[in-house]
């Protein structure tokens, strides 16, 4: 079957740029008016990639001879015995969407009919992508997908781990993760059924991955949204329980959201559950919502709901944040390292920009952060830091009476995790003299003396251990 598709051109972007939808938005893709008009224009040719366009990825229904023609190889029997499509007379009907994502074949449950049922698997979306990014891909032993899905995060994690565990709490997500592990040929990807850890019991993994259900509602309509735990107990349960379950040196990552008041700190919650963990911590904040927007955001309104109707859906959420307290929602991701020896130590972080390596810049964080922290006080004076390629000096500049004039000017890391800098003359005079040769204090000293006047060294050195948090300077020896 993955042969079959191959050779009809439905692989890579291609059927994405005819069903004009980006990959980020297949979990909620139901092409109507325009954007419909615009897939069928799109794939009027009526080649093999158009036929399965329209069947997998537009829930069409398709002549039965245009299917068959676009499958040579294997007729229709094994998609009909599996379960993916359906024949209907001379028609035929897909009953998974099924899409080309990150070089893999993803079969999800589609949203064409309306209304969703409460064990529906989603597709590829924007939380996916985001995890799909940050994940660390290292080669390991062991990794495991909790709250898999449809098993996008197991699948891409068989690239670089042995073997591969995947979990969920929905039948439907099992069967899929399985079905899509067979259809993108890797036997070292198994399924099972059960909460959180619970089919893991006293197993351990050098990596862990997690995309739960981390919505903060006041429903259990849907298992892939609604965690089944009250306000923030879903994220405690999962932080408490993880480090168990870590490798010495493994990693686990999670997207997740949690609930504060107002007047508390997006920081104070995760800093209280991360303590006694044993674990190092990073939590990068992606955005922080008051209770109108997250309603706005997540409430899922049902096939034939009026307008009025989701008006209301989003009223009776706002009310219920307003009873528990719940003032703003932070939603971001928190990666834990298994310790195996010295002080666990927590980061707290808010990058602009999040790019493909972010995983490898998430593992590179990790490693400057050891520095740091090997490096107290005066001791970072000894350090030799340089720039790495990935930083670039961007200058904004406007004319004046002769020549031009510097109105801005901005460091940025171009690798996965983007970070914008604002520097000072000091600073990039600073900048210049870390190339390896200097310490960090001679590195000061030569400054001073260019300069004519002492620099403040503590505020110096709080001002380049930022830097090298963000990468804008890297110690020689340490990786990125």
């Amino acid at each position: 079957m993955r042969a079959a598709l191959v050779a009809a051109g439905f692989a890579g972007n291609v059927p994405l740029q005819r069903a004009d939808v980006r990959d980020t938005e297949l979990s909620g893709f139901a092409p109507a008016e325009k954007q419909l008009a615009v897939g069928l224009r799109r794939t009027s040719a009526g080649e093999p990639v158009d036929t399965l366009t329209r069947l997998f990825l537009m829930g069409l229904r398709v002549p039965v001879a245009a299917v068959a023609a676009a499958l040579p190889d294997t007729g229709l029997g094994p998609w009909v015995d599996c379960g993916l499509i359906v024949r209907e007379g001379e028609q035929v009907r897909a009953l998974f969407q099924l899409a080309p994502v990150r070089g893999l074949y993803l079969a999800a449950d589609p949203v064409w009919e309306g209304t969703l049922g409460p064990l529906h698997v989603m597709s590829y979306s924007g939380s996916s992508h985001s995890l799909a990014l940050l994940s660390i891909r290292r080669k390991c032993v062991r990794a495991l997908d909790l709250g898999c899905g449809s098993g996008i995060q197991a699948l891409l994690a068989a690239s670089h781990a042995g073997e591969v565990v995947a979990s969920d709490a929905n039948p439907r997500a099992v069967e899929l993760t399985r079905f899509n592990a067979a259809l993108n040929g890797m036997p070292h990807v198994t399924a099972r059924e059960g909460d959180l850890f619970g089919p893991v019991a006293g197993e351990r993994f050098d990596l862990i991955v997690s995309n739960p259900p981390f919505v903060i509602s006041p429903d259990r309509t849907f298992l892939y949204r609604d965690g089944g735990r009250a306000g923030n107990d879903l994220i405690r349960e999962l932080l408490a329980a993880a480090p168990e379950h870590l490798a010495p040196g493994g990693y686990f990552q999670m997207l997740c959201e949690w609930a504060h008041g107002g007047d508390e700190h997006w920081q104070t919650g995760p800093t209280r559950w991360l303590a006694g963990t044993g674990c190092d911590a990073w939590v990068i904040r992606v955005k922080t919502s008051a209770p109108a927007e997250h309603a706005e955001s997540w409430v899922t309104c049902h096939e034939g709901d009026s307008p009025i109707e989701m008006a209301d859906q989003m009223n009776r959420w706002i009310n219920w944040y307003a009873a528990q307290g719940f003032e703003q929602f932070t939603y971001g991701s928190i990666t834990l390292r298994k310790q195996s020896a010295g002080r666990p130590w927590m980061r707290f972080d808010a990058p602009p920009l999040l790019r493909e390596r972010a995983g490898e810049a998430i593992e590179q964080g990790f490693a400057r952060q050891d520095f740091l922290v090997a490096h107290p006080g005066d001791k970072l004076l000894s350090a030799r830091l340089l720039l790495p390629p990935e930083v670039k000096w961007e200058q904004q500049l406007s004319p004046i009476t002769q020549g031009w004039q510097v109105t801005d000017a901005q460091l940025r890391t171009t690798g996965g995790l983007g970070y914008i800098g604002t520097p000072n003359e000091f600073v990039m005079g600073l900048l210049d003299r870390c190339r390896g040769r200097l310490t960090l204090g001679e590195a000061i000293t030569d400054l001073e003396a260019a300069i004519g006047e002492e620099l403040d060294r503590d505020g110096v050195a709080a001002v380049v251990r930022q830097m090298v948090e963000q990468g804008f300077l890297v110690p020689t020896g340490v990786p990125g």
